[in-house]
C-alpha cells in the first residue's frame, strides 16, 4: 500500500498494488515479496472496512492495482480503515489477505488526527 509493506498511517489515498500469481504457471518457489510476473489465473475481489465495518466491495478486478480515494475515505467514516484482497479462480477463492488497520489523515479526514498528514 502506497509502496510501503505495512503501515499504520498514510496521507491521502490509499493505493494498493500486489504481484500477480498463478499456481498452475508456477515452476519454482516463490517468496512473499518477490515481484510477479506471471499472468492472473483469476480475478481479485476487494473489501474495504472503516471501524470493522465493511463499506466498500469490489470483484472481478484483473489490474493488480487498486485506489481508496480520500473523498470515499471521507464519505466512509473517520474511523480506522482495513482492506482486504482475495484471489478468485476456477478452483476456488483464496484467504483474504490484509493490509491490517491504519488510518487515512490529511485535508478533511480526521482533524485533530496528524493535522495536515504525516506519512508513517
Amino acid at each position: 500500500m502506497n509502496g510501503l509493506t505495512r503501515s499504520s498511517s498514510i496521507h491521502g489515498a490509499a493505493v494498493l498494488t500486489w504481484a500477480h500469481r498463478n499456481r498452475l504457471q508456477q515452476t519454482a518457489v516463490i517468496r512473499q515479496d518477490d515481484p510477479g510476473d506471471a499472468t492472473p489465473e483469476g480475478t481479485y475481489t476487494l473489501k474495504v472496512f472503516v471501524g470493522g465495518v465493511e463499506k466498500r466491495s469490489v470483484s472481478g478486478l484483473t489490474d493488480p492495482a487498486w485506489f481508496y480515494t480520500a473523498a470515499q475515505r471521507i464519505q466512509d467514516g473517520s474511523k480506522a480503515v482495513e482492506i482486504r484482497i482475495q484471489q478468485v479462480t476456477a478452483a476456488g477463492s483464496s484467504v483474504f489477505n490484509s493490509t491490517g488497520p491504519f488510518q487515512m489523515t490529511g485535508f478533511g479526514m480526521g482533524f485533530g488526527q496528524a493535522f495536515g498528514g504525516k506519512q508513517a
